[in-house]
This record gives C-alpha cells, structure tokens and sequence, in this order.
C-alpha cells in the first residue's frame, strides 16, 4: 500500500511525531524513522533544538544540563526550505523569552549531545 501526502501534511506530520516523543530513546527512534522517510523521498530537514538561561532568574537547583532542562526555557526549530539562520533562532527565542541569556543549539533531536553555544554553532 502507498500513502501519498502534501509537504503541509509531512511537515505537520513529523513535527507531531517529533513533539509525541517524550523520553530520549523515543526521540531518538522518531527521528531515524523520519530520516528513512525523507531519504526515500529526497526531503531534507533542518533541525535544532534550541536552550537558554533567563537572566531575570535564577535556574532551579534540579536542573541539570543537558538532561534537565525547564520546558520554558527550551523549544525546536524545524525548517525544510532552508538551514535554520542564527536569526531564526533569535528571533524564536526572542518571541519565547523576555531575557534570554545563554542560548545553546543542538542537532540532537534527543537533545543530549552536541550542544554549542549560538555563536561557535553559527560561527564561518
């Protein structure tokens, strides 16, 4: 059997699928499944998650980075038209945050590893 739908309809799809999955391995599976979805299909995907301090407070002592982190202070961008511009991501953390301070990216969708500070990831 084939199903065929729109981009629309994919990018809603995967972004979904993608915010269903709570826990890392979840995270991990979804995002491969897509990976074999979009490689099939010729569709490439830009991806970070994105995390940050507020400087008007202090963070909670149970977090620890980058296991923990409060959900008000993190969020995803997912693009399929283009890489994800460091002004993507300020302006999204913009909108999210009064004083955002701190702002680290990752290509994890996990969001365990590879995280860099917004500067050194859009650095060249």
């Amino acid at each position: 059997m084939t199903i065929t739908i729109n981009k629309d309809q994919y990018e809603a799809l995967s972004s979904l699928a993608l915010q269903g999955a709570t826990d890392e391995n979840s995270k991990f599976r979804v995002a491969k499944f897509l990976e074999e979805i979009e490689k099939a299909n010729d569709i490439k995907r830009y991806f970070l998650n994105i995390r940050w301090q507020d400087a008007r407070s202090k963070m909670p002592p149970t977090e620890t980075f980058p296991r923990v982190w409060p959900p008000e202070l993190s969020g995803n961008l997912t693009r399929f038209d283009r890489p994800i511009a460091k002004s993507d991501v300020t302006t999204y953390v913009g909108a999210q945050a009064t004083a955002p301070v701190g702002i680290m990216v990752t290509s994890d969708h996990a969001g365990t590893y590879g995280w860099s500070k917004i500067d050194d990831y859009f650095r060249g």
